[in-house]
């Protein structure tokens, strides 16, 4: 029997795991009552946000579907500590995956409404 050791799988366990609970930390930020993702969404008039993570060509952001606003997720500075959000996107969109979705070319996908058969 052998020895080894597995190190990039415990990396990427490990950077798993503080994704969730990142992810479960910008939840509750989002769902907090006087939070920036409700008071604007308030503002817009939409009575039931329906928000999710995205990725767009600026960086990671949470999305509100009935008002179409994106609150993009702060990126790292070095004279800021890195928080739960900034830590969030360098784990889930790093800068050189920011920096290749820049360079391909947009898809051209044609979209319908699905309609349940009668």
């Amino acid at each position: 029997m052998g020895i080894t050791s597995a190190s990039t799988a415990l990396k990427t366990t490990l950077a798993l795991d503080r994704a969730r609970d990142h992810v479960r930390s910008l939840a509750e930020l989002v769902c907090l009552e006087g939070s920036q993702f409700q008071s604007e969404t308030l503002a817009s008039s939409v009575q039931n946000p329906e928000f999710s993570l995205c990725m767009t060509i600026q960086g990671l952001a949470v999305f509100e579907a009935v008002s179409s606003r994106a609150f993009l997720l702060p990126t790292s500075r070095p004279e800021i500590p890195l928080s739960f959000l900034t830590e969030l996107r360098e784990l889930l969109m790093p800068d050189w995956v920011l920096h290749f979705i820049k360079t391909i070319e947009p898809l051209k996908v044609a979209t319908s409404v699905f309609q349940a058969p009668a």
